[in-house]
């Protein structure tokens, strides 16, 4: 699939002074974090469309409208349009800098959650295990006594700006007149009246952001402040506060996608239900649960912002293989635990999995030979680094973790495996299907199970009357 990029650019610009750093303080929120909206830290996950890391960014996070990516000056979006088969599908980058802003702010990592990320792709030099995420990320002294923090609801990102009072008579307060932002690359920037809306103009059509709001903290006590945005430059805004704004308490201006939806309350016998995915094709294939109840599910998505993001978080286009494969546990209590997203840069999908009681996760399916992530484990383990175009693919996983440990292709061309079973010696047995007689292994490879130099299917032929037919 062919695409093409059109970017804009947001900027904040101001001097700065750097002082020690206030207190977090965490803004009063009616509403809950959209559970599945993580800060993801970039440990190396991140590359380019050159297939370069880009350790400029710090974390990425998947929901909302776009994809987000934070470096310490600036938050990028990528938009996705997604056209029919006849057509480019075409890309929208945002990229929103503070302006003038500290450019080696104080970031902190807020409300970390339970679960982790792993990253296993072929084209990346390690796997990259053990991502953490959370739920709020902080930058200090962004502008001098003020930082902003990301949040979230159910609609998306949610920003907030605080600006903290004087510490004492030789340091002066945060001035909410400092917060700029300038969108470059956009077709207009405009207010409506009384600046209760702010409309930006894109190739991708009118987003309208909702008015922002602002209140006080004054003794612990929520003391709302009128606020509006006004237009500063072209392409440029920023925030007129009441002049009934007390600069020896707190200031919080909070920009969003506006309230959360409500969710009407069900009623019913199922204990738990729920969506995971997001806006692209997303599948899964295969369950299974182990001795404590916690689930485990492997199938394929296409999304460009499935939960904790699949495949490689690229950072301008769409991920370099179409389908990805995925496995996630959740625990009895319907947490989820980790995601591991497995594959290459073409359509790799996982189709079954199974728990065994000596408590390894194996999980099959069809992977494309180009950059997939194997692993020998040396001893006797089967191990087969290549496949054909399409392949089949077996791996395990640490269960408590999502961690590989051995993934092999297995067989040749056009085979596909469909689901993977274990008897009680912890055995495994997968079965699936592959067309011609390409796929089948060398000739005098038929006992034991080699794995075949051709990339063919290993045949395995035991005697003593056992039914075995090398071709068909």
């Amino acid at each position: 699939m062919n695409y093409s990029i059109i970017t804009f650019t947001c900027l904040y610009l101001f001097a700065i002074s750097v002082t020690a750093q206030n207190p977090v303080i965490i803004p009063p929120d009616s509403e809950p974090a959209d559970a599945g909206f993580r800060f993801i830290k970039n440990n190396g996950q991140i590359v380019d469309i050159e297939g370069q890391l880009r350790p400029d960014i710090l974390y990425h996070a998947n929901r909302g409208t776009a994809k987000s990516y934070f470096s310490t000056d600036k938050v990028h979006f990528v938009h996705q349009k997604i056209d029919d088969l006849s057509t480019i599908d075409t890309l929208l980058r945002v990229d929103m800098l503070f302006v003038g802003a500290n450019k080696s702010p104080i970031i902190s990592n807020l409300e970390p959650t339970s679960d982790h990320v792993n990253y296993l792709f072929g084209y990346l030099e390690n796997p990259v295990l053990k991502v953490p995420q959370y739920q709020r990320i902080q930058y200090a002294e962004i502008w001098p006594n003020i930082d902003v923090q990301f949040y979230s609801n159910g609609n998306g990102l949610k920003t907030y700006f605080i600006v903290h009072p004087a510490k004492h008579d030789e340091i002066e307060g945060g001035d909410p007149d400092q917060i700029q932002l300038a969108y470059l690359g956009v077709d207009d920037v405009s207010l409506s009246i009384n600046g209760k809306f702010l409309s930006i103009s894109t190739p991708f059509g009118t987003h309208l952001q909702p008015s922002p709001k602002a209140f006080q903290l004054v003794n612990s006590k929520v003391t709302p402040v009128p606020v509006k945005f006004v237009q500063t430059g072209k392409r440029q805004i920023g925030f007129s506060v009441s002049k009934a704004f007390n600069p020896k308490f707190p200031l919080i201006i909070q920009i969003d996608a506006g309230p959360a939806k409500k969710v009407p309350q069900q009623t019913g016998e199922p204990e738990w239900s729920t969506y995971f995915g997001h806006t692209g094709d997303d599948a899964a294939h295969d369950i299974t649960v182990d001795s404590s109840d916690n689930i485990f599910i492997t199938g394929s998505t296409e999304s460009s912002n499935f939960p904790d993001n699949p495949g490689v978080t690229e950072f301008f286009e769409q991920p370099l293989g179409g389908l990805d494969a995925f496995i996630a546990k959740f625990d009895k209590d319907a947490e989820l635990k980790w995601s591991t997203y497995y594959g290459g840069t073409i359509n790799d999908e996982g189709y079954g999995i199974t728990w065994t009681a000596n408590d390894k996760l194996f999980c099959t399916g069809v992977g494309s030979n180009l950059n997939f992530y194997t692993l020998d484990p040396g001893g006797n383990a089967y191990f087969q680094p290549t496949g054909s175009f399409v392949s089949i693919f077996i791996a395990r996983f640490d269960p408590a973790n999502g961690y590989p440990e051995w993934s092999s292709f297995f067989a040749g061309d056009a085979s596909y495996a469909t689901d993977i079973a274990h008897d009680d010696q912890n055995n495994i047995y997968i079965t699936g299907w592959m067309s011609g007689a390409s796929g089948i292994g060398d000739n005098d490879k038929i006992s034991p199970c080699d794995a075949p130099q051709n990339g063919g299917i290993p045949l395995c032929n035991p005697g003593g009357g056992a039914y075995f037919q090398d071709y068909h």
